[in-house]
């Protein structure tokens, strides 16, 4: 009990002291910030690309498909111009990656299109260069014309195989393809753990969010080890053998992930991209060991205050790159295991990494402890 005792009040104490530093008030502070400040950053005018859409003949179809674009929550902005002179203005002054132009027979050659009775292209596509996301936004424009394509090519089915439009009326075959329309999705995506994902969660601008807030966490904890490492030259600690100074590090690490992974639980609560209680705070307390046992590490081989504060910003970007926050590279996999906001931000969508976090955790402060004791020998 008297242990006990004793080390919640070394972590009351690493705790109050951390709290009386301006600098991590500072980092603190930010984690609540940044979430309406990407927010706001990555909606409105933001986007991976700019298109301009240009319908000149106001054609009732093309603008039933500019409309689709336009409603739809894209990584892709659109906006919307009259004349195929001011759109190409725009993808010349940069102020549009790529323009397109809607035919004003829009309607007359995607029929003609589909009933192979043509072969002329139905819209233009003024691009600066052909890029790799340009390429994919081609997939996106398909899929807003992907209704009216199915429709016509039923259609000309229909009055090339089976009926004549005179037999069936103008509009029957229309309004008999409208009557077989379903409003549920034929594909349903789940996690590794057959959970389903609602469609509002998809917001893709602020999907790095959660592994930025993790970013943070771990700065912190750095942040921490640097000021354990300032007092333990300041003499604060020569009462204590050096063998046994890894403690107040651990605990100096563990006050700083905790006060700063509860801020960003509630931050998290609050951003729309909160996965459920448990889940959320399962993966949480595993990360704050994984993050506790990293920033140890770094500690024990860092001896030095001064040379800690030089590599953290090279652990830290090294992180964002190995990291899932933007991209995930396969051939970076082993140098990924090695950085604690892997475990996290899988572990959020899959309940194996929880066990691996658990297993990194201790392994990381078994090899922080034997290397401690080997430096000081």
């Amino acid at each position: 009990m008297k242990r006990i005792k004793k080390y919640l009040t070394w972590y009351f104490l690493f705790t109050k002291r951390l709290l009386l530093k301006r600098s991590f008030l500072i980092l603190l502070c930010i984690i609540p910030v940044i979430t309406p400040v990407v927010k706001m950053a990555m909606s409105g005018e933001s986007g991976v690309l700019n298109i301009v859409l240009c319908n000149e003949g106001e054609n009732e179809m093309a603008q039933g498909v500019i409309s689709r674009l336009m409603e739809n929550d894209s990584i892709i902005r659109f906006s919307q111009c009259s004349t195929e002179k001011y759109a190409m203005e725009k993808v010349l002054k940069h102020h549009a990656d790529a323009a397109w132009i809607f035919d004003e027979n829009f309607d007359e050659k995607l029929d003609e299109f589909t009933g192979f009775n043509s072969v002329k292209p139905v819209l233009k596509i003024i691009e600066r260069e052909s890029t790799v996301p340009l390429k994919l936004s081609r997939e996106v424009l398909f899929g807003a014309m992907y209704s009216n394509i199915s429709l016509l090519t039923y259609k000309n089915f229909v009055y090339s195989n089976m009926v004549t439009e005179k037999e069936i009326g103008k509009d029957g075959v229309e309004r008999y393809f409208t009557s077989l329309e379903r409003e549920n999705n034929i594909i349903e995506i789940q996690t590794l753990d057959a959970r389903p994902v609602k469609k509002e969660d998809n917001n893709y601008l602020t999907a790095p969010l959660r592994g930025i807030l993790s970013l943070i966490v771990l700065l912190c904890s750095l942040t921490a080890a640097m000021y354990f490492l300032k007092d333990n030259e300041e003499g604060r600690f020569n009462k204590m053998p050096p063998r046994k100074r890894a403690f107040p590090a651990f605990v100096s690490c563990l006050s700083a992930v905790i006060i700063s992974s509860v801020t960003v639980l509630v931050t998290l609560f609050f951003s729309g991209i909160w996965t459920g209680f448990m889940n959320e705070a399962v993966s949480m307390l595993v990360y704050i060991f994984t993050a506790t046992a990293f920033s140890l590490m770094i500690c024990v081989v860092f001896k030095s205050y001064g040379k800690l504060g030089a590599v953290i910003p090279g652990i830290m970007i090294s992180s964002l790159v190995l990291s899932p926050i933007f991209f995930s590279l396969k051939i970076l996999k082993p140098l990924r295991m090695l950085i604690p906001t892997h475990y996290y931000l899988y572990s959020v969508y899959d309940s194996k990494y929880w066990i691996m976090g658990i297993m990194y955790s201790i392994i990381m402060l078994l090899a922080a402890m034997l290397l401690n004791r080997i430096m000081k020998k």
